[in-house]
């Protein structure tokens, strides 16, 4: 690269900080707590992934703010430019899960697809929901347009008369006022407790169903939207989880509140607060619907407010500009900041968010079907609830990390027996909840919203095959123990086998859960491995024990390990043939060593090679077409 080009480039490199709520998002964030949330919409006909790819990158010409990647600084992190391209992918794995930057070209979002459904997923040190469905509301105008117009260059920055705000000022710090302080409710809430889905899966439900007839029962008992759902979360949690429990802490809502309604600003960033319904009622009362519903109503008209919000902007502000934390390193304060959000947070019990009516220029309506608005569980709040609506179609969606679905069964319940008929559809884990027997009667697009989820292999399939795995893992290990003691059993060569079958385990499991390149770690792993156990036997007198029973064992590991992600992550594996066909090449060393005779071992070659064919006989009977692609790509010449 010339240096002329380098200077052009680096010229493009710009940073900035954080605004006030992001800051803290990085440092509480994990596999376990992504931290992302999800919008997506419903389109009439299924996405193109070439067209849907030139949208993305059209759209961030406007949306520059999100063309960033996230930085450490001393203190604080920050976001610099990202001169990277993001990449359009088929959805392939379950909502709103960690977002590995590292495969993902650095991006601290991701924009994925499935038949008609166009996905966008963020990190929330980016944007808050209203940040995120204007960057999407751009997508899908720009997708429209390409696919009528048929250019690239013709689409119009913006999409014609559509104006998006690129300020990326911190509206909390020029909506600080010092004078507003207030004490925060720090007592502990109810937690939702139950067993948790394997890898950090989210399980989402939803439930359409119609804006208006919802709106016409809600004036009726004179409260809002979200008064009624709120009431509804606390009934459901009470009824399922509550009711028989022996806790005496309150069961609280954490309810997001879009800032821009109460302050100026035009930001793109964050610019958000809550309010929380601390449910402290007696048992009793809890049984009454209508007087949970009373309680809510008034929690809601009393905490709506301005000063509400001022008090609380005021208080965050100012531990931020406290000189003491501000001087602090940033690997104290992560250890810090993350201690004090552990502890606030089990001062809720779940949140509900609502994101509103999703408004659409008129020329794009007869295109779009309905949108999805998903939030992340965490550590504490297992289960989270939103609401977005578009048209007459009103969406609730419960995303959940958790096995059981009693709460959304119970919640979705009540709202059919208050006359509102519901279509429940989510990603392959809705067997339990079934759709209201009598449907919306003008509710036409309810057929868009089937099968919009990519299929999830059954989780205890899963659970039984790595236990299957885990079996066989330990005969092999203790085989080699066997083999040790009867043929050199002065050379304990079989615990650097198991030592090396433990390390496979360990790295494939936090690959998986990582959402990390597995099959490039389980190759690189393979590789190390043999290399050490043939140093080491070299190094203590050649013994031959590291080809003869070492390198065979290795194989069998690796090629169990590839079989065993094969067979959890089939929709995805292409991504990783490459490293399959180069463990395959690798695993006919102990063949080619028996046949020179530099090896003498028959049984334990033979069943490294049986296994290794019979890996990848399996690859290509279950993914042929991705088999033969990934071939023609990787080997043209």
């Amino acid at each position: 690269m010339s240096l002329k080009k380098k200077n052009k480039l680096l010229n493009q490199i710009k940073w900035r900080k954080l605004d006030n709520t992001a800051k803290i998002f990085p440092i509480i964030s994990s596999k376990k707590f992504s931290n992302n949330f999800r919008l997506s919409v419903i389109l009439k006909k299924d996405i193109k992934q070439d067209i849907l790819q030139k949208s993305l990158e059209k759209s961030l010409e406007t949306f520059k703010a999100f063309k960033v990647k996230l930085r450490r600084g001393l203190f604080w992190y920050y976001f610099e430019t990202n001169l990277k391209t993001p990449i359009v992918e088929i959805e392939t794995g379950s909502p709103c899960k960690y977002i590995a930057t590292e495969n993902n070209n650095d991006f601290l979002f991701k924009v994925t697809y499935y038949k008609n459904k166009i996905n966008l997923e963020l990190f929330h040190s980016i944007t808050d929901g209203n940040g995120a469905i204007e960057f999407l509301k751009l997508i899908t105008y720009n997708y429209l347009s390409l696919l009528k117009t048929n250019n690239y260059h013709k689409i119009k920055k913006g999409v014609d008369d559509y104006l998006y705000s690129i300020n990326t000022e911190d509206s909390y710090i020029k909506n600080y006022d010092k004078h507003y302080k207030t004490s925060l409710n720090n007592r502990s809430a109810f937690t939702i407790k139950g067993k948790s889905l394997p890898f950090y899966n989210n399980r989402a439900i939803h439930a359409n169903m119609s804006t208006d007839k919802l709106l016409k029962y809600c004036k009726s008992k004179n409260i809002t939207i979200g008064e009624y759902f709120t009431a509804k979360l606390i009934y459901a949690i009470y009824n399922t989880k509550y009711k028989n429990n022996k806790s005496r802490k309150n069961i609280k809502i954490y309810i997001p509140v879009n800032l821009k309604k109460f302050f100026d600003s035009t930001t793109i960033t964050n610019f958000f607060s809550y309010i929380t319904i601390d449910a402290n009622i007696t048992k009793k009362d809890y049984e009454n619907f209508d007087f949970i519903l009373n309680f809510v109503k008034n929690e809601f008209a009393k905490k709506l407010n301005k000063k509400e919000f001022a008090s609380k902007i005021s208080n965050n502000v100012s531990a931020e500009k406290n000189i003491f934390v501000r001087l602090i390193p940033l690997f104290i304060k992560k250890y810090s900041v993350k201690l004090g959000y552990i502890k606030a947070s089990t001062h809720h019990t779940t949140t509900l968010s609502n994101l509103g009516k999703i408004k659409i220029l008129e020329k794009y309506k007869n295109d779009i079907v309905s949108f999805l608005f998903l939030i992340s569980p965490s550590l504490s709040e297992k289960i989270k609830c939103s609401i977005c609506s578009y048209e007459d179609n009103l969406v609730v969606t419960f995303c959940s990390c958790l096995q059981d679905d009693k709460i959304e069964q119970y919640f979705f319940k009540s709202i059919i027996d208050d006359g509102i008929y519901i279509d429940i559809f989510g990603n392959n884990v809705t067997e339990n909840i079934k759709s209201s027997k009598k449907q919306n009667e003008n509710t036409d697009p309810i057929n868009n919203y089937k099968n919009l989820y990519y299929p999830i292999n059954n989780l205890k399939n899963n659970n039984f095959i790595l236990n299957l795995m885990l079996t066989i893992s330990l005969i092999i290990g203790l085989t080699c123990v066997i083999i040790n003691m009867l043929t050199t059993p002065t050379i304990h060569w079989s615990l650097i086998c198991i030592i090396g079958i433990v390390y496979t385990w360990i790295t494939t499991m936090y690959s998986i859960k990582k959402n990390k390149n597995i099959a490039f770690h389980v190759l690189v792993q393979t590789l190390c491995i043999f290399f050490v156990t043939l140093f080491i036997d070299i190094s203590i007198g050649y013994k031959a024990w590291s080809l003869n029973f070492a390198l065979p064992i290795i194989i069998i590991a690796s090629n169990v390990t590839m079989m065993t992600l094969l067979i959890i992550t089939r929709k995805k594996y292409f991504k990783y043939m490459i490293y399959q066909i180069l463990l395959t090449i690798f695993s006919t060393i102990p063949f080619m060593l028996l046949k020179l005779h530099i090896t003498k071992n028959l049984i334990f070659t033979s069943i490294s090679s049986g296994i290794c064919i019979i890996s990848l006989i399996l690859t290509i009977i279950l993914c042929s077409k991705e088999f033969k692609a990934e071939l023609e790509r990787r080997l043209h010449f």
